[in-house]
């Protein structure tokens, strides 16, 4: 039969890896790599090479290494009308967000942390919290800031440009700080407060110090009888000088203080008091977490006896669980006086309880009564030991004893004991052996049995000595003693309905006499002495019995009293949440020597104004605190006008609230304390007098205040009876008078009623904590959406809710009203054609709502098709593509339709299903050559897989110019439509290399030598493949230089002066066809050769199997063809191509073959 002739000129078809691969087209390859489809139709060509880009490190003196995981780009205009493009970027692997200043440029002024914003964004960047997962973070451009959420434990972050004028500052300043547009303070909510020292000769300081709990300062606080200085700051370390503080403790022998930072793998720093920004020791605490899963250190405590001794205690991130009996959760450090950085050796000494083991002889074992001659009393041989659990922590659970330095307290509480009543008890605690049974055998006499030689312990107070020996998996170790604080709810009463008490701190007056505990805003004090006495077991006496709650097996603290004050002119405050603060000192300030006021105890609000109250030490029940101080950045004096009337009435009260406007339009909530003016004197203007006491306090952010007044008719009222309204807006960059740290501003009110606060910003006035914290955003017609959120103390659990922004406020939700929550926790949230997306795993959920946010709600379910995170999506003007495990999707605003059939199966090593999963998936939209990207990763190299929207077809691309390690991570776009991707220590162009081939005949090449010279490397770029005399097999630039010379990735094999070499600026490729058949899947046919129309190399099977790659085909033209010779018998043929060098093209391929005769 005659020759035939198969030819495949058009490659239109992509890359098909699906088994049937014989009813794919023969256009189609089944493998291929880095083929560019867009710069030229039906032609086999390389994709662009990438470019690097040069990011100089903060003082450009060396090129910086960014190691980029998420990224949004701020611009603006510079003062020549050019676009200035930033980066904002979270760095993963250290938890940390950095700042890359004109990205734009390339060139000096590209650097990483610039140093002329080492304030807002220093050389290393700006720590987060440990835990702070890449799937938790969140990024929304708008304006000229970036919107971040970082999770469930750090606070929602705004990175940007102000639009205007501060007090002291320009417009366009940067500024990173706190996203939440809330009412500042000088000082914070004080989540722990210490005593420096108490002795003035040498260390001279009686200060106190606290820090806020997620903070990053230490705060120095007046804790003296001064009554003009008492409660308020005196200095505090410098800004970010800590990155995530947990706990502060203090050995007031020696001015030392500890603290706990949580940031990384965890630190404790030693302090002195002399200076807040040196740390003097650095603990570095195990990178790998010796506590159970679930909990993190929250709290340390020192105690000087041992040579002194720093202790740590875990808490359950949920405030309890049933971590099982060999968890730690208490650990100490031995104080190290002799190096700055100690190791910890073997890491940090267990020092918990007995929590399993021991025997019924054992005094302090953990046991079970099991009756099982059912007898109606109990055996010494049904005593037995079990395990048992820590079920309840507590975020301040370590007590420092002022008599006691030789152990530390530890409260911590057990499961509730378990019984039948009659036969059957559990977890009860061994005071006397199991030998010393009382009770008698006759008679129904086991409980009494049982209570002869154990107590049931559940909240419980322990005393650790410093030399404590916790034993194998806490199952043995020196006797403990515990001692109850009472038994919450119905613990004690045989059953197992456990209910967390949720203590929030403990504390102790300084004489031992009374020990404090705070939950929420109730405040309880423990009536009986701790018995300091009691170190080990006792065989006689109260036999291991104490209790800090007179009754037996009480419920309940003694003496307990709820949250209430009320400050003169003010209005009454309550359901303000407390710690225990501190013991103030009876001297005149805090350079006196400290001795202890044995009246008053403080209490630090953590809600509400931040400041101080205080009650007397031995308070009585439902006993009233004392307003002591407010922390409120804002001070306001309503006063009389000697003369102008106006609208205010006669006999009136009158109150004033303030309100901060953020960038010129986001407003806070009210202010939570309220100026109040009582029986208002005729119908006088007020002058009112404002006072900022310290402006460093007000944010960077804050443009402007707002003072609204509401009013009741009675001369004696305490709460208004009317809204509040709008009486001056009073911008920061009007005439305030300056005195230090102090601005003041004094205007006339007349009485004329303005819009209500509500009209004004959009808020109810009772509403507080307008931001909650976030993992996932999007945005939609000017308003911000966040998912996958926390919002404690105000909402449960808000993992599923999907809350909406007020219109152009990004900062400010409604949360009462303008939210949805999803069926599921979701694992992305995007917007498209004028809907929100959000996706778990394994659905899409289309949502739709009205301007306002209200009445948002789930439009439609896509139920089967979901997305693998926020990064694995991108919106583009022809539709939404996105990916999970199964397949990737283009959804066009009606239905999603899976696009990526042609390559989720069938190759088991690049097929989409066959990925690693484990590597994070991004998608990457690339407007100019109108393709979607999705990032993989197969064995130890990185790929993408790209869809060109307008032919349909897939292609595979090596990240790197050839396959390799090079990682895709986070990227980001600028205004050239470049795609700037993150590879963990630089940043590429992503096939951003343009234009063709070029010669330069300059070149001076020296042997054994990798550094060539020209007369210019403009057109030069890294990754470039170079060719010529001299020059070693698929060789690339490796590096500019300078203006004259560039390394090459190999060295030259030969000198050379004024020789021509070829840069191109595209990658090898390599393209397998699919099985073919010629149209007869079962007829033999005699293979002849392959035709090509440029010499490329070649290869085939005939057996299925991928090709390995070809020589090059000889220089021969044979009927215009270059040829490769096959000349076998054989039903199919696989074909391979690859390109010989950058740069090559193949415009067709054909196959000269021959059919045998069909077998009868």
């Amino acid at each position: 039969m005659a020759k035939q002739l198969l030819e495949i000129n058009k490659f239109q078809n992509g890359t098909v890896t699906t088994p049937d691969a014989t009813d794919t087209p023969e256009q189609s390859a089944s493998f291929s790599i880095n083929l560019d489809c867009v710069n030229k139709d039906g032609v086999l060509q390389g994709a662009p090479i990438n470019a690097t880009k040069v990011i100089k490190n903060n003082d450009a003196s060396t090129n910086a290494a960014p190691d980029i995981d998420k990224a949004r780009v701020i611009k603006s205009l510079r003062s020549d009308g050019t676009v200035k493009e930033d980066v904002v970027y979270w760095e993963d692997d250290s938890k940390k967000i950095n700042f890359i200043s004109n990205v734009d440029k390339e060139d000096n002024s590209t650097r990483l942390n610039h140093d002329d914003n080492s304030a807002v964004f220093p050389a290393a960047g700006k720590s987060f919290h440990v835990n702070t997962p890449l799937v938790n973070v969140a990024m929304e451009t708008h304006n000229k800031e970036v919107h971040m959420g970082l999770g469930e434990h750090n606070a929602p972050q705004w990175v940007g440009y102000t639009n205007h004028k501060g007090l002291r500052d320009s417009a366009k300043i940067l500024v990173s700080e706190d996203a939440e547009v809330k009412y500042p303070s000088s000082l914070p909510y004080i989540h722990k407060m210490v005593l420096g020292s108490k002795i003035s000769g040498g260390v001279n300081d009686s200060y106190f110090y606290g820090i806020e709990k997620g903070g990053t300062r230490i705060w120095k606080i007046d804790g003296s009888a001064n009554t003009t200085t008492s409660g308020t700051r005196i200095a505090a370390s410098t800004k970010g000088t800590f990155n995530n503080l947990q706990s502060i403790a203090s050995d007031p022998a020696t001015g030392r203080l500890y603290v706990l930072d949580n940031s990384n793998n965890g630190y404790i720093y030693e302090v002195s008091v002399d200076n807040l920004d040196e740390k003097d020791v650095t603990y570095t605490l195990p990178s790998t977490y010796p506590g159970a899963a679930g909990t993190s250190y929250s709290d340390i405590e020192f105690t000087s006896g041992g040579s002194g001794k720093i202790w740590l205690a875990a808490h359950y991130d949920s405030r309890t669980g049933a971590a099982p009996a060999s968890s730690q959760f208490l650990w100490k450090i031995d104080y190290n006086a002799s190096s700055s950085s100690p190791t910890l050796g073997s890491g940090l000494t267990n020092m918990m309880p007995r929590m399993q083991g021991g025997s019924n002889t054992t005094t302090g074992t953990w046991v079970q009564i099991d009756n099982e001659t059912q007898e109606g009393y109990v055996e010494q041989s049904e005593v037995s030991p079990m395990a048992t659990y820590i079920a309840e922590t507590f975020p301040i659970s370590l007590l420092k004893h002022p008599s006691d330095n030789d152990a530390i307290y530890w409260l911590a509480r057990y499961p509730n004991t378990e019984s039948d009543g009659e036969y059957v008890w559990k977890y009860r605690w061994l005071n006397r052996t199991a030998a010393e049974i009382q009770g008698g055998t006759s008679g129904d006499v086991a409980l009494t049995n049982v209570d002869s030689i154990t107590v049931i312990r559940t909240l419980c107070l322990h005393r650790i000595k410093h030399d404590h020996t916790a034993g194998t998996n806490n199952s043995g170790g020196d006797f403990v003693p515990l001692t109850s604080v009472y038994d919450p709810g119905d613990s004690a009463q045989n059953t197992n309905n456990f209910s967390a008490v949720n203590i929030d701190s403990i504390g102790i007056d300084n004489n031992g006499d009374n020990i404090y505990l705070t939950i929420g805003d109730k405040l309880e004090r423990l009536t009986e002495n701790l018995d300091i006495t009691w170190t080990g077991n006792q065989t006689s006496g109260d036999r291991n019995v104490h209790y800090l709650v007179a009754a037996l097996y009480a419920n309940g603290p003694s003496v307990s009293t709820t949250y209430n004050v009320t400050p003169t002119g003010q209005s009454a405050r309550t359901g303000v949440k407390i710690h225990f603060g501190y013991v103030p000192s009876t001297g005149a300030d805090g350079t006196s020597d400290y001795v202890a006021a044995n009246d008053n105890i403080v209490l630090l609000r953590q809600t509400s104004t931040a400041g101080f109250d205080k009650i007397g030490q031995d308070f009585s029940a439902n006993a009233t605190q004392t307003f002591f101080k407010d922390h409120s950045v804002l001070g306001l004096v309503p006063t009389y006008h000697s003369s102008d009337t106006g609208e205010l009435l006669d006999g009136y009260s009158y109150f004033y609230k303030a309100t901060m406007i953020y960038d010129g339009y986001q407003e806070t909530p009210l202010s939570r304390e309220a100026f109040v003016q009582l029986d208002h004197t005729d119908t006088k203007n007020n002058i009112i007098t404002i006072t900022i006491n310290d402006y460093t306090a007000i944010p960077k952010r804050a443009s402007a205040i707002k003072i609204y007044r509401a009013e009741s008719q009675s001369a004696t009222a305490t709460i208004p009876t009317s809204f509040y309204r709008l009486v001056k807006v009073i911008p920061f960059s009007r005439a305030w008078s300056a005195s230090g740290v102090s601005y003041s501003f004094v205007f006339d009110d007349n009485g004329i009623k303005g819009a209500s606060f509500e009209a004004e910003s959009g808020l109810a006035e009772t509403l507080e904590s307008t931001l909650p914290r976030y993992s996932l955003s999007t945005q939609l017609n000017n308003q911000h959406y966040i998912a996958k959120c926390w919002h404690d103390g105000y909402v449960d659990d808000a993992s599923s809710y999907v809350f909406v922004s007020k219109v152009g406020k990004f900062d400010v939700f409604d949360w009462l009203v303008d939210f949805i929550k999803l069926p599921t926790v979701p694992t992305a949230l995007t917007s498209f054609a004028g809907r929100v997306y959000a996706f778990d795993e394994l659905n899409t959920y289309r949502m739709r709502g009205s301007a306002g946010g209200q009445g948002l709600y789930i439009e439609d379910v896509f139920e089967g098709v979901g997305c693998l995170n926020d990064d694995a999506v991108v919106s583009t003007d022809f539709g939404l593509f996105f990916a999970d495990n199964n397949n990737i999707y283009q959804h066009n605003g009606r239905s999603a339709e899976p696009i990526g059939e042609a390559i989720v199966r069938g190759d088991s090593t690049y097929s989409w299903q066959n990925r690693d999963t484990s590597y994070y998936t991004r998608a990457m939209y690339d407007a100019k050559r109108r393709s979607v990207y999705f990032t993989f990763k197969s064995g130890n190299n990185y790929y993408a897989w790209a869809w060109n929207i307008p032919r349909k077809r897939w292609d595979m691309l090596s990240f790197g110019d050839t396959e390799g390690t090079l990682e895709p991570k986070g990227s980001y776009l600028l205004n050239d439509t470049s795609i700037n991707v993150g590879t963990g220590t630089s940043v590429v162009s992503f096939l951003g290399q343009t234009g063709d081939n070029f010669t330069d005949a300059t070149c001076d090449t020296t042997n054994n030598d990798a550094t060539i010279t020209v007369d210019s490397t403009t057109n030069i770029k890294a990754g470039m493949y170079v060719y010529g005399t001299g020059i070693p097999t698929d060789a690339t630039v490796l590096s500019i230089t300078n203006a004259t010379t560039f390394e090459l990735s190999a060295n030259a094999t030969a000198s050379n002066t004024n020789t021509t070499l070829t840069f191109s600026k595209k990658r090898l490729w390599t393209w397998v066809s699919k099985d073919l058949t010629m149209g007869n899947d079962t007829q033999q046919k005699a293979m002849k050769e392959i035709l090509l129309n440029s010499r490329i190399k070649a290869n085939f099977t005939t057996n299925s199997a991928k090709p390995s790659a070809g020589s090059q085909v000889a220089n021969t033209l044979k009927n215009g063809t270059f040829r490769k010779a096959i000349n076998t018998k054989a039903t199919n043929l696989k074909i391979r191509l690859d390109a010989n060098a950058a740069g090559d093209e193949l415009g067709a391929v054909g196959v000269l073959f021959r059919l045998n005769r069909i077998p009868s």
